[in-house]
Formats: structure tokens, sequence, C-alpha cells
């Protein structure tokens, strides 16, 4: 009995499943390059726009 049984019992939740999964992993990693090329940006901007901080 593996993680995922009960998907072997009905094959049409199986290949849902594996559409999913192959649609997902790409979608992941392409949210996370936005995101890193987001906080790029945004670094970029902020220590130009403004003036820096005292932090005490």
């Amino acid at each position: 009995m593996g993680p995922a049984s009960g998907m072997q019992k009905t094959p049409q939740a199986y290949d849902a499943a594996v559409l999913m999964t192959r649609w997902m992993f790409p979608y992941i990693g392409f949210m996370s390059l936005v995101a890193l090329a987001g906080g790029i940006l945004n670094t970029g901007r902020s220590s130009r726009s403004r003036r820096p901080r005292r932090c005490c």
C-alpha cells in the first residue's frame, strides 16, 4: 500500500492527479522566478529613491 493507494481504485482520479502535477510544478517554478524578479526590482528602487534610515 503506497501513499496514494486510493488513486489506484479510480483511474480517472489518478489521471487527474497526474495532470494537475504536470501543470503545477512548472507553475510553482515560474511564480518563484516572478517573486525573485520582483524582489530584485524592489531592492534597486528602494536604494535610489529613499534616504537611509537611522537604526537607533
